[in-house]
Order: C-alpha cells, then structure tokens, then sequence
C-alpha cells in the first residue's frame, strides 16, 4: 500500500479549499494563486489546504538532473505562513508515487483525505503519472466527485510567464534583477556560518562563510552582489562574493563569502538569510593582493551610493 503522508496525518473533515504544487521559490504566480485559494476558502468558510512535496518532483523523475531548488523547504513553511496558509500537507513524493493515475490521486488523496468544496489550481497545475492531471482534467471530473475547480490564469512578467523554472535560469545567468522581479521578493539563500581561511580579514575586509542549509539550494552566478545579511532578527548590509575568489584561492570550489558593512561581529555558527539585492560585476581575478584590495574598496564604495533605496 502507498504511503503518501507520514504517521501524524488524519483525514481532514472540515471542509476545505485545496491547490497542489512545489511552490518553490514562493514567486508571484504563487502568491496570486494562494491569494486565491484564501479568498476561496473564506467565501465558503473553509481550511485553505496546501498540498506540497518533501522532495522536488524532479529528483524522481528526471534522474539524471537533479532541480535546483530555490527555497529549502523548512523555509518554505514560513513563507506560506506569512502569506495566511497554516495547513501544509507534503507528499511523500517517490519513483512508485510518481507512477500513480490522475484519477487514482484524485480519488484516494485529494478526495479520500481531504474531500475539499473548491481546487484552486494554477495555469501549470500536472499531478499523476506522467502529468495526466490538469485544469480540464479536474473540471472534467467535477460531476464524478461534486467539487468545483477555480483555474488561475499565469502572471506575467514583461510578457514572460513566471515560473520557478525560468527563475532558476535567469539566477544561473546572473540576471538577479529580473529574477528578483519575478520572485517579488530579494533572492534568499539559507544557511549558517562557518569558517574559511580568513584571508579576508588580513587583507582588511573580513567575511562571514555561508555554509548553505539545504546542499541543493540554487546559487546563482559566480559575482559580486550588493546583499542584506539577516542575523538574529537584525538586518546588515554586505557585500557578496560567490566565487571561487580565484586572486587568492586555487582551489576551484565555489564559495559564498560575505562583507557586513560596518560590522565586526564573531557570528561563527550563526543562522543567517542571505538576500542578494543587486548583481554588480563578475567575479575576476586580480593581478595581486594591492590591486584585489582597490577593487573591493571601489565596490564597496559603489554599494554605499545604492544603500538608500533598501534602508
């Protein structure tokens, strides 16, 4: 038998509104689709229902190419709470649950558990073997199982329809200001600090080393980047170097390195968020130490001129 949830589930027998997604990245397509599925939900005095993934559908079945994710899903969760849904439920996704029906789904998870009044679904909602379940399949079945499906139109960005999957592209491109467009929101890596060499505070500008929280997180572009470091509820500004920082390193591992502005703090082991706010040049290797240090200088410089706009 097919386990979809873990132990702690039970059937839910208030009424609901449901949608069903990765979610990843929590982008503005998202967000209008669960603004949807709130406003629903309290038009028909319901439970907003999220059905999510543990794992990223991808991992199963493109096997050979892992997806990058854009939000670890612990993190996910507070998102979808900020936003107003409480009630996440994740599937237990796997090559077996993957060669499950449309209709088997729809029958034995979505109505055996959760029996909802109204499926909000998005413009790219897939669900069963080989994506059979869509929009028309659910308001196909509708007469069979008495719900109705509210489908959610794409939102577009110049002309360009938002989806995780052409985030993930421009971030890989080193386009963060239209990633950022689309995600509404700074893109945030996760993680803690750890230590590196710290040639940086020899040189005079010392960093903190990210050590990502979920290995799978997307980084972006190798680069500089104007960021905004959030530490134990306060927020810095920085400056972001991800890179393998090839003047003083020959090592070829890709690092994330961060500058605090004004900020000498010991914050080794600490749990940070990492928003990166502008891209502001490639990654470059200097003729040495002098000529490294001006750079840096210069880019801090240029990062103060742009601060006003975030503070």
């Amino acid at each position: 038998m097919i386990k979809w949830f873990d132990d702690t589930f039970d059937k839910i027998t208030e009424s609901t509104v449901l949608t069903m997604g990765n979610f990843d990245g929590m982008h503005l397509g998202h967000r209008k689709l669960l603004q949807e599925l709130i406003k629903g939900a309290a038009g028909l005095d319901a439970v907003p229902i999220v059905l999510s993934y543990l794992e990223h559908p991808g991992h199963y079945v493109h096997f050979k190419h892992p997806v990058p994710i854009l939000t670890p899903r612990v993190c996910k969760l507070e998102l979808f709470r900020e936003i107003g849904v409480d009630h996440i439920y994740y599937l237990n996704f796997t090559s077996e649950t993957a060669h499950v029906s449309a209709l088997d789904f729809l029958q034995n998870v979505v109505m055996d558990c959760f029996n909802p009044l109204l499926i909000v679904s998005g413009y790219d909602t897939h669900f069963g073997y080989q994506r059979q379940g869509n929009s028309e399949f659910l308001q196909l079945h509708e007469p069979d199982f008495g719900y109705h499906t509210l489908q959610i139109p794409p939102v577009l960005y110049k002309n360009d329809i938002i989806s995780s999957t052409l985030i993930r592209e421009k971030l890989t491109k080193g386009d963060l200001a239209t990633a950022n467009a689309m995600l509404g929101k700074p893109y945030r890596l996760y993680g803690t600090v750890t230590h590196g060499i710290q040639l940086g505070r020899v040189i005079g500008f010392p960093t903190v080393n990210l050590n990502l929280l979920d290995n799978e997180q997307l980084i972006p572009a190798n680069g500089v980047y104007l960021s905004a470091v959030n530490i134990a509820g306060k927020r810095y500004f920085g400056l972001t170097n991800i890179g393998t920082s090839p003047t003083v390193k020959n090592n070829a591992q890709i690092e994330i390195e961060t500058h605090i502005l004004d900020f000498d703090n010991n914050v080794y082991a600490e749990y940070i968020r990492l928003d990166l706010l502008e891209y502001l040049r490639e990654e470059r290797k200097f003729a040495d130490m002098t000529e490294l240090k001006h750079a840096i200088s210069k880019d801090i410089e240029y990062s103060k001129g742009l601060l006003q706009k975030y503070e």
